[in-house]
């Protein structure tokens, strides 16, 4: 029975993704399923994830990899900020397993699932786990808190507080900064959805939270999300129907030159940018004329990895 349900779940979900892209935003508006605010749908989304793109060891190895291109070298003793930690808290499981002292999630919507964090978690690879993880403190000591965590039965949030993991949500970064200090700041598919006018006091209020010598390193998907796999810059169009009260659902449009400027303008701070390339034939014919002053370059991006360290003032 479960088995049939699931198949029938499958073939909806492909029924639906096969739907032109401005058809699917429809009913997911007609359905309040559109976005990020809290709602049914998220708890779908988790339990999709915690099997999916969020599971432990596969997001272990897409921490691992920022890490990695961002230059950080260990986590033990770390203090780290997930930002926009959304459905689940793998990422600062990740953060927790690799050695650090402490770890804290934060979004702007309250769209954390709970019950379904230890879920990312079930049929993991341990054995990838620790050869990921183990460079960044000793693997004998991530193999302890991994065999902790695969045991854990406490998943509240006050259960997760004696790891030294914390969520906080609602929290409006450009409001300001938490009045706390971080080595290490990340976020993944995230700033994207921040509406344009937001963009810059976040991410120097995301800046003023690290400490001397701390990374931040941002992946940021630049394309359309209400259709990006046949029509990924649709809203850079000449005739777009897009507006900033889009930048939700479907991102702000800002370029990676963009995310460039913002970065360059704050002090002691020390920029590296990778932009990840898109397809310029999937170009709209004619784009907005605000737009105009981008290249092709700009304009065609899929995504852009931003990485700033602060610098000490004689550094």
């Amino acid at each position: 029975m479960r088995k049939s349900t699931e198949t029938i779940s499958a073939s909806a979900i492909g029924i639906f993704r096969a739907l032109p892209g401005r058809w699917r935003e429809h009913l997911k508006i007609l359905m309040n399923s559109a976005g990020h605010a809290p709602g049914w749908v998220q708890y779908l989304r988790a339990k999709r994830l915690a099997t999916g793109a969020k599971r432990l060891d596969l997001i272990s190895t897409q921490l691992a990899e920022m890490m990695a291109w961002g230059g950080i070298e260990r986590l033990s003793g770390a203090h780290c900020l997930e930002f926009g930690s959304g459905h689940l808290l793998s990422e600062a499981l990740v953060y927790h397993l690799a050695g650090a002292r402490e770890v804290v999630a934060v979004d702007y919507f309250p769209i954390l699932q709970p019950a379904e964090v230890s879920v990312a978690c079930r049929g993991v690879d341990p054995e990838k786990i620790v050869a990921t993880l183990g460079r960044y403190d000793t693997p004998d000591n991530v193999q302890a808190r991994l065999m902790g965590l695969l045991r854990r039965r406490d998943w509240s949030l006050e259960g997760l507080a004696e790891l030294g993991i914390s969520y906080i949500a609602p929290f409006d970064a450009a409001r300001g900064p938490l009045d706390r200090a971080f080595d290490v700041i990340t976020s993944t598919s995230v700033l994207e959805h921040v509406p344009v006018s937001a963009a810059n006091p976040i991410f120097s209020n995301l800046f003023a939270m690290l400490r001397p010598d701390g990374t931040m390193i941002h992946r940021i998907h630049v394309e359309d999300h209400r259709d990006f796999h046949r029509e990924p810059f649709a809203f850079l169009a000449a005739n777009t129907d897009w507006t900033e009260a889009d930048c939700d659902r479907r991102g702000n449009r800002l370029r990676p030159s963009d995310w460039q400027r913002i970065a360059d303008e704050l002090e002691l701070a020390f920029v590296t940018m990778k932009v990840l390339p898109g397809d310029p034939s999937k170009l709209p014919s004619a784009i907005d004329p605000s737009l105009s002053a981008y290249d092709v370059k700009d304009l065609s991006a899929a995504g852009v990895i931003l990485g700033v360290r602060r610098q000490t003032v004689n550094s």
